[in-house]
C-alpha cells in the first residue's frame, strides 16, 4: 500500500526513572549519556516491545472468554459468513488484548520485578506507534499492565473469510466444506491461514498466526516476535566464558542474559559450515586479529573457534575479551534474517580503530534495511558514525579514493542519536535529540568530557609551571 510514513515512536510515563519522554526511532537509534541515567531500561523495553508475540494455546489458559470464542466457531459459521466474520473480529481482539498479559510477564523475568515497581506513582504508560500510524497503548493497573486502547484501520478492516469452493481452493477438495480461510491485505504484506471448524487446537495455532504477522506487519518494527530481533546485554564476555555450557542448567538468570544464551547456541549451529556474508565483517576481524572464524560439531555441540592472525586456533571461550564481547553481535548484524539487533555498548573492549571498522559494519546492517538500536559511551564510534554520515555527501570517485563505497557511508536521515540525562531537581532523566545532518552528528556533547580532560590537563601543566 502506498501510505504516508509516519515517526516511528516510543512513548513512556512514569517507567524507571523517566516521568515522560518520547523516542522517536530511526534505523539507526543511538543514546549517549553517564551511567545509571537509563539508558539500559530504554534498550531493554525497547527490546520487551519489539519481541513482544502471541501465543494463543498459553493465552487461552488464562483467558476464558478466548478460549469459549475459539470454539464457538463452528456455531458462528453455521449462521453465514458475515456473523463469523463478526466473531473472528471480536477473536483477533481479544487476542491483542493478551499482548498485556505476555507483557507483564516478559517485565518480571527481564527486570527482576513486577511493572509496579518500576513506576514510583503507579500511573506508568507506553505507548508505541509503528511505521503505518498504528498506535497501542498499555498502562499500569494495579501490578499488570493492560491495554488502555489499539488505534489501527487496516488491521481490523482488512479481515476477510471465504470457503475453499468460494475461493476456488481444490487441494482439501473432500473435506472443503468444514475449512475457512481468513485472510488480510494487512497494511503492507498480504497474509492467510486456513481455519478447521472441527479442530479447536489447530485453530489456536492458525489465529496465532495470523495474528502474529498481521500485528507485526502494521506495528512494524514493533512486535516482531523474538526469532527476528536480537538484544546483546552488557558484559558478553563474561558471559559467554561463564553460562556457555548448555548442559549446565543455570538459575537465577534474567530473561536477557537466557535469550542470550540461547541465541548463542542458535548462532553457532545456524554458522557450522560456513558464515554467510562474513565479507561485510572481514575489515572488523581483521582489526580484531581475527583471520577466521569455524564452528565444528562435537561430542552433540557446535562449538565455535577463532583462527588468530597468526594461524593459532583458540576456542571462543578462552578467546580474547574483545573478540568474545563483539563476536555475536557483528554475527547478528550480518544475519539476512532478523528485523532488528539491539546492543549494549558495542564498543566494549575494542581497540579505537576496530571501534571504527565496527562503525562501518553498523552502516552497512541499517543499509541492507536492519533495525540497530544501541547505547554507547564511545566518542570513537560516535566520531567513526559521523565521518560516514558525512562521506554520504561524496561522490562515488571520492569514496573510492577513500576506501569506502556506498553501502559504508549514512544518509543522516536514517540516524537518530539521544543524549539521555538526569535532572537531579526533577529527581528523573530526559531525552534530549542531538541533531544530525549532511555534517554528521553534533560534535558538542561527545567532545564535552575530551574538552574537560584537557582543560584539566592544561591546568595541571600550569601548576607545574608555577611551582
Amino acid at each position: 500500500m502506498n501510505k504516508e510514513q509516519v515517526n516511528v515512536e516510543l512513548y513512556v510515563r512514569d517507567f524507571s526513572v523517566f516521568e515522560e519522554t518520547r523516542l522517536t526511532l530511526k534505523p539507526l537509534t543511538i543514546l549517549i549519556g553517564r551511567n545509571s541515567v537509563g539508558k539500559s531500561h530504554l534498550l531493554y523495553l525497547t527490546w520487551l516491545l519489539m519481541r513482544l508475540e502471541p501465543n494463543v494455546p498459553a493465552l487461552v489458559e488464562v483467558d476464558e472468554n478466548l478460549r469459549k470464542m475459539i470454539m464457538g466457531l463452528k456455531e458462528a459459521a453455521s449462521k453465514g459468513e458475515d456473523e463469523l466474520r463478526k466473531v473472528i473480529i471480536s477473536i483477533i481482539r481479544e487476542i491483542i488484548q493478551g499482548y498485556s498479559y505476555f507483557l507483564t510477564e516478559s517485565f518480571k523475568k527481564t527486570f527482576g520485578v513486577g511493572p509496579a515497581k518500576l513506576s514510583r506513582n503507579k500511573q506508568m504508560r507506553i505507548s508505541v506507534q509503528g511505521s503505518d500510524k498504528c498506535e497501542i497503548e498499555f498502562k499500569l493497573s494495579e501490578n499488570k499492565i493492560v491495554i488502555s486502547y489499539v488505534e489501527c484501520e487496516d488491521l481490523f478492516n482488512n479481515i476477510n473469510i471465504g470457503k475453499l469452493e468460494e475461493l476456488g481452493l481444490k487441494e482439501l477438495e473432500t473435506e472443503n466444506k468444514k475449512f475457512i480461510v481468513i485472510w488480510t491485505e494487512g497494511c503492507e504484506s498480504p497474509t492467510s491461514v486456513l481455519i478447521d471448524i472441527d479442530n479447536t487446537i489447530f485453530n489456536y495455532y492458525s489465529l496465532n498466526s495470523i495474528v502474529k504477522d498481521t500485528v507485526s506487519d502494521c506495528f512494524k518494527p514493533w512486535f516482531l516476535g523474538d526469532d527476528y530481533v536480537d538484544f546483546f546485554v552488557d558484559g558478553r564476555a563474561g558471559l559467554i566464558r561463564s553460562i556457555m555450557k548448555p548442559q549446565v542448567k543455570i538459575e537465577g538468570l534474567l530473561e536477557p542474559d537466557e535469550v542470550f544464551r540461547y541465541k548463542y547456541f542458535k548462532m553457532m549451529e545456524g554458522a557450522y559450515g560456513g558464515i554467510k556474508g562474513i565479507e561485510l565483517i572481514r575489515d572488523f576481524l581483521d582489526e580484531l586479529g581475527v583471520r577466521d572464524i569455524k564452528v565444528e560439531f562435537e561430542r552433540g555441540l557446535y562449538v565455535p573457534y577463532v583462527v588468530t592472525w597468526n594461524g593459532y586456533v583458540i576456542p571462543l571461550d578462552i578467546a580474547p575479551s574483545g573478540v568474545r564481547e563483539s563476536l555475536l553481535p557483528v554475527l547478528s548484524l550480518i544475519n539476512d534474517k532478523g528485523e532488528a539487533v539491539i546492543i549494549e555498548e558495542p564498543e566494549a573492549h575494542l581497540h579505537p580503530r576496530a571501534i571504527t571498522r565496527l562503525a562501518r559494519v553498523i552502516a552497512r546492517t541499517v543499509n541492507r534495511g536492519k533495525w540497530v538500536i544501541l547505547s554507547t559511551h564511545s566518542d570513537y564510534l560516535l566520531y567513526g558514525l559521523s565521518n560516514l554520515i558525512e562521506a554520504s555527501g561524496l561522490s562515488d570517485k571520492e569514496l573510492k579514493r577513500r576506501g569506502l563505497d556506498r553501502s559504508d557511508v549514512l544518509s543522516p536521515d536514517k540516524v537518530a542519536v539521544y543524549l539521555v540525562k538526569a535532572e537531579p531537581e526533577k529527581g528523573a532523566s530526559v531525552l534530549e535529540r542531538i541533531p544530525v545532518s549532511i555534517d554528521g552528528i553534533e560534535e558538542e556533547e561527545f567532545s564535552k568530557v575530551a574538552t574537560e580532560l584537557a582543560e584539566e590537563s592544561s591546568l595541571i601543566r600550569s601548576m607545574k609551571a608555577r611551582s
